[in-house]
């Protein structure tokens, strides 16, 4: 989802950080920020949304609205996704494990919440072994192949070229980074978002540096580019996902009720724009 691939743990954070040698800590810490922003955002359009058509709930307008007691008693069973979140993130900020190791982790703890609800069992095991094969196996793919296209680019010396192209343009640096926002805006309508950003960081990253942008700052905002690439058709993956799950609604249809999350996502990619800060802060105050 477009949160998922924000919030930490994330795999297109992992990748961009791999890919650029930067560090996955102050990656995941980076997008914390905009992550809750964002969240609040789509928060706050379903809640007005709602308010202004309320059989969106239920198809029932005389609805009961729940007490708070109740939403907090629903909270409550959220426990082993803030187990999770703080065994693993806890772990690499205060400095007891790496990020490798605050992945295992992360999967000793899921298997005792899955013991403690008694959901272990033969055929789990083996969906979960193999959805880690293929994972893992993604990955390491898409991490060598971009290793190999970025030691191509470096060796011809075509990262040096383009970027000294560019600067000699003549462009202010926020003039060249609007024109990087629409270039992956555009883009992520094209093709997949974790393949466009394997594909193009390589040639990208180096320029952006070169202008003096935050590295970390860089790949939350390529990040949230890609989250856009998730909603906006003919290739947004989570619109095909929704077809797929409810395939009585007509694709455009999707597209429509997916359009104000994509306004919602592009504000705050704005806000990250202009104010860098967002991203920066925690990673300055756990690191420096």
């Amino acid at each position: 989802g477009t949160l998922g691939i924000l919030i930490p743990p994330s795999i297109s954070l992992i990748v961009f950080g791999a890919m650029t040698d930067q560090s996955i800590g102050q990656l995941f810490l980076g997008g914390v920020i905009p992550g809750i922003i964002l969240t609040a955002a789509y928060m706050l359009y379903i809640a007005l949304r709602i308010r202004l058509s309320p059989t969106l709930v239920s198809g029932d307008v005389t609805a009961r609205k729940q007490s708070w007691q109740a939403c907090f008693r629903s909270l409550a069973k959220t426990w082993p996704v803030v187990v999770l979140f703080v065994g693993v993130l806890g772990s690499i900020y205060s400095g007891i494990a790496t990020p490798t190791e605050s992945a295992a982790i992360g999967c000793a703890l899921t298997f005792a919440i899955a013991a403690v609800h008694r959901l272990l069992n033969r055929d789990v095991m083996a969906r979960v072994l193999a959805g880690s094969v293929k994972t893992t196996a993604m990955v390491l793919c898409i991490y060598w192949a971009a290793k190999l296209m970025g030691i191509y680019l470096t060796y011809d010396q075509i990262t040096a070229r383009l970027s000294a192209v560019v600067l000699d343009l003549g462009l202010s640096p926020f003039a060249t980074l609007l024109a990087l926002v629409l270039f992956y805006l555009v883009l992520g309508m094209l093709m997949d978002g974790l393949a466009a950003m394997v594909m193009t960081l390589p040639l990208t990253f180096p320029i952006v540096v070169s202008l003096g942008f935050d590295p970390i700052w860089y790949g939350v905002l390529l990040t949230m580019l890609i989250e856009c690439g998730l909603l906006t058709p003919p290739v947004g993956m989570n619109l095909f996902i929704l077809q797929g799950l409810r395939p009585e609604y007509p694709f455009g249809v999707l597209v429509r009720g997916a359009f104000p999350f994509f306004v919602a996502l592009l504000v705050v990619v704005a806000a990250v724009t202009a104010f860098p800060g967002l991203v920066t802060y925690l990673p300055h105050l756990f690191y420096h």
